[in-house]
C-alpha cells in the first residue's frame, strides 16, 4: 500500500500533511506506525505525518490567527477557533493565557475567558499556575476563567484567592460574581 509509487502521490507538505491528519485522525497513523506489515514505509510515513501536524498545530503564527479569531463575528468562525485552540490541551490554553500579559488586547479578554472555560478539565492546570502569577492582570482573568469551570479544584483556587489578604477588593467582587454565575 505504501509502496515506492505512491510516494510520490502522498502529501508532502507540512499543511497538507496537518490537514490529514486531521481529516483521517492520529489513531490512523499511530496504526500504520505499528502494523508489521507495513513496516518500514508505515513507520515512516506516520512519523512524517505526526511531525508536522504536530509542528503546524503548534505553530505560533497559526496560535495567534486562531485567538484572534476567537472575536471574530462569525459563530462558526469562533467555534471552530476555539476547538482548535482545545485541542491542543496545555499548548492552547498557555497561548491563550498569554493574552491576559497584554494589556492593549483586553478587548479580547472575554472571548479568551470563554474560550478557556470551554476547554474545562483541559485548562486547568495552566489556569492553577496562572492564579499565582505575579502580573495582577494574569491573575484576574485568570481567577475570572477559573470560576467559569465547574470542577473542585477550580472552586478551591478562586476561594483562596476570595479570602486572601492580597487580593484586591475589586478583583474579589468579580470573581465571586462569577463563582455566583457559575454554582448559582
Amino acid at each position: 500500500w505504501l509502496g515506492e509509487d505512491r510516494d510520490a502521490e502522498l502529501a508532502t507538505d507540512d499543511m497538507q500533511l496537518f490537514d490529514l491528519c486531521t481529516e483521517v485522525g492520529s489513531d490512523f497513523f499511530l496504526l500504520l506506525h505499528s502494523e508489521p506489515q507495513l513496516q518500514p514505509s508505515g513507520n515512516e510515513y506516520a512519523k512524517k505525518v505526526l511531525t508536522a501536524a504536530q509542528r503546524v498545530a503548534n505553530d505560533p503564527s497559526r496560535l495567534e490567527s486562531l485567538i484572534g479569531k476567537l472575536s471574530d463575528g462569525n459563530l462558526v468562525v469562533r467555534q471552530y477557533a476555539a476547538n482548535q485552540l482545545r485541542r491542543l490541551g496545555d499548548p492552547g490554553a498557555v497561548a491563550l493565557i498569554e493574552v491576559f500579559k497584554q494589556p492593549e488586547r483586553a478587548n479580547e479578554f472575554a472571548a479568551v475567558r470563554a474560550a478557556l472555560r470551554n476547554f474545562g478539565e483541559l485548562a486547568l492546570g495552566p489556569l492553577l499556575a496562572a492564579v499565582n502569577a505575579n502580573d495582577m492582570q494574569v491573575r484576574f482573568e485568570s481567577l475570572l476563567a477559573l470560576a467559569r469551570i465547574k470542577q473542585p479544584d477550580a472552586l478551591h483556587a478562586t476561594a483562596r484567592a476570595l479570602f486572601a489578604s492580597d487580593t484586591p477588593a475589586s478583583i474579589r467582587e468579580a470573581v465571586e460574581k462569577a463563582v455566583i454565575q457559575t454554582y448559582g
